[in-house]
């Protein structure tokens, strides 16, 4: 199984120290004997899990923020739409960073899903495009001096209370609890995904894809088969062979040629079946604390995630939205003028902006992209990407 990589929520992440409950009780003897009642159905192609309700995409949803609060902010002067991006952009960047890969205990569910036999036609192991993300666009949006400026000058609560307004409309979360109910149902998917590969069916179904893919003469694999499907692309592809660079959009014909049978392999050999039947079973109970946090969340995401990418079309058929400049890394603004005062670190959307908090005190030493919130304990990680990737629990 490949596992794809992936991202989170630009706009605004609410630090909820009850979202990070469970995270930090995870590793006590707490029982998981409370019963989850699915919020989708069962569908090994769709690769749906008890837990995808709870989950919005946090890129388009913070975008189409930017995009609602602007007949607000034009209201109090400021008329300066946010750049142009696309949903299908916004989605492969929040799948490009919000990954395990880079510390994140509550990777997006991407990352949990296998390649499907599309994606591995179309891009062999490597992630889709980040044009449409259009980040060298926002970081000149969210660093342009005369913008800042006139954001510092707005009467107090005036930013505040257009953010409000958007999300109002939206539906997106306000106090947090819908994003803490996301970040337990991100971190409780990927870890049954990670258990499921020793579930015993999984296990035997394991063995048999390894003997299809030494099978299919598809030619040498760099560094010789991995231990199951989720070590595809090996190391060694990714350093000297084929996949140099998981985003390029060139890819060998050679490479593609391994995904298309690594996927074909999966499903004949009844792999990809075991392993989701294992997944899905796993998700099925939670512990007591987890359980209440997700039931202080909202179970239907994904109305509001078609909201949004209705907001968002609606918005560019009327031109709002600059065109793409280059691609290139998010950079939020930070400092104390992005602060309001009082209460924790809150959420720091696309714009630059943060939304409510204290001011943002720093950068942690090896953490580029990361920001220090003045709350003990708690550090916001991902401001140079698309968000706020997501909060952790410190030592």
């Amino acid at each position: 199984m490949h596992i794809t990589t992936t991202a989170a929520k630009t706009g605004t992440l609410v630090l909820v120290l009850a979202g990070l409950g469970g995270a930090v009780l995870h590793g006590l003897p707490e029982p998981v004997d409370h019963a989850v009642r699915p919020t989708t159905t069962k569908d090994v192609a769709a690769w749906t899990m008890p837990l995808d309700g709870y989950v919005l995409a946090w890129g388009p949803a913070s975008y189409a923020e930017n995009l609602v609060e602007q007949p607000c902010l034009r209201a109090a002067g400021i008329d300066d739409p946010p750049p142009w991006a696309t949903v299908a952009g916004l989605r492969a960047e929040d799948a490009a960073h919000e990954t395990a890969a880079r510390g994140n205990p509550a990777p997006a569910l991407a990352e949990t899903r296998p390649l499907t036999a599309d994606e591995a036609s179309a891009r062999g192991y490597r992630g889709p495009s980040l044009a449409g993300a259009n980040n060298e666009g926002f970081r000149r949006w969210g660093f342009s001096t005369e913008r800042n400026a006139a954001f510092d000058a707005l009467p107090a609560g005036t930013a505040a209370r257009c953010i409000r307004q958007a999300r109002a409309t939206l539906g997106t979360d306000a106090d947090g609890a819908d994003q803490g109910a996301a970040l337990v149902a991100q971190r409780l998917t990927y870890l049954a995904a990670v258990a499921a590969r020793s579930d015993p069916a999984v296990v035997a179904a394991t063995a048999d894809w390894r003997s299809c893919l030494a099978d299919a003469a598809v030619g040498p694999v760099a560094g010789g088969l991995p231990a199951d499907p989720s070590g595809l692309p090996t190391a060694s592809m990714r350093a000297v062979d084929w996949v140099t660079d998981l985003d390029d959009e060139d890819v060998p014909r050679a490479e593609v040629r391994l995904a298309e049978q690594d996927v074909a392999c999966q499903e004949s050999t009844g792999y990809r079946q075991a392993l989701y039947d294992a997944e899905w079973r796993r998700l099925l109970r939670v512990t007591a604390s987890d359980a209440a946090v997700l039931a202080a969340g909202s179970r239907n995401q994904a109305t509001v995630d078609r909201r949004v990418e209705e907001a968002i079309r609606r918005a560019r058929s009327e031109g709002s939205g600059r065109r793409p400049l280059t691609s290139a890394a998010h950079h939020g603004r930070v400092g104390p003028s992005a602060a309001a005062p009082g209460g924790s670190c809150r959420r720091l959307g696309r714009s630059g902006r943060e939304a409510h908090g204290r001011p943002l005190s720093g950068l942690p030493s090896g953490r580029p992209d990361a920001a220090r919130c003045d709350t003990p304990g708690l550090v916001l990680v991902g401001l140079r990407t698309t968000s706020a990737r997501a909060a952790y629990a410190r030592p």
